[in-house]
């Protein structure tokens, strides 16, 4: 497969991925409906707002469907159809009960993260090494938990009682980090890369994650990482740094 071929195959992939990802996310606001119109956010999505009629988003969610079924034909890679279908399964029965199960439910979004990068790979036909799915689960899992603790702070404990049994987002911030820096570490990683000083980057990523404890974890309103990014500078300098410092030590300290 040359670059060109993988590139548009990952762009399609990509595309897949975002319609099954927007289906399902329908899906969760047709079910959860009732319940985010009494939140402060999620009472202005489309379905709880009453904007969009519960058929027009069903509706809607067929056509998302459709839409990733034949994006995954042009894609025309079993592994990565089945991907996507376990992908759209879990969520669909994480919108009807496994969402209200405490501490799974944290571990089905991070897994639904892991199922993007094992689909990437698939589609450029790549190895994910452990480092990779072990960080990518852990981190997501990290930024789901501290989510599901700023809604407590927004909501009270009365208003969600599933969110009652995150109180180890800063534990998890640390094994984040600690997989991180062993991975930076890891005698094959600095072989492969040629870069002894990797361990460097390490403290960006430790000052973005205390950041985000810090100051996202606990700010009332939109819960989202997304947008806390988006708005708070300090952490956009901390990911630009550590790309910057990625850039160093591979390309110009290592070489």
């Amino acid at each position: 497969m040359n670059d060109l071929t993988a590139l548009l195959m990952v762009f399609t992939g990509f595309a897949g991925f975002c319609t099954a990802a927007s289906a399902v996310y329908v899906f969760n606001d047709i079910l959860d409906r009732t319940q985010d119109a009494t939140h402060p956010v999620k009472c202005l999505r489309p379905v709880a707002g009453g904007a969009v009629g519960v058929s027009g988003a069903l509706i809607f969610f067929m056509v998302l469907s459709l839409l990733t079924g034949l994006l995954c034909l042009l894609v025309f890679q079993l592994d990565y159809f089945l991907i996507v279908l376990l992908y759209m399964t879990l969520n669909i029965l994480y919108s009807f009960k496994l969402q209200h199960l405490a501490g799974l439910n944290a571990a089905c979004v991070a897994a639904g993260f892991v199922l993007r990068v094992f689909a990437g790979a698939v589609i450029i036909d790549v190895p994910v090494s452990c480092w990779l799915a072990g960080l990518t689960f852990l981190l997501a899992m990290f930024l789901t938990v501290a989510k599901r603790r700023c809604e407590m702070a927004c909501q009270g404990a009365d208003g969600n009682k599933r969110l009652l049994f995150y109180p180890g987002a800063f534990l998890l911030a640390m094994i984040v980090l600690a997989g991180y820096l062993a991975y930076t570490l890891s005698p094959p990683v600095i072989r492969e890369h040629n870069a002894p000083d990797l361990y460097l980057t390490s403290v960006w990523v430790a000052l973005g994650l205390l950041r985000y404890l810090t100051v996202g974890f606990n700010r009332a309103g939109d819960c989202s990482p997304v947008t806390f990014f988006i708005k708070d500078r300090p952490l956009q300098i901390c990911v630009a740094l550590w790309i910057l410092t990625l850039w160093w030590v591979i390309y110009i300290h290592g070489n």
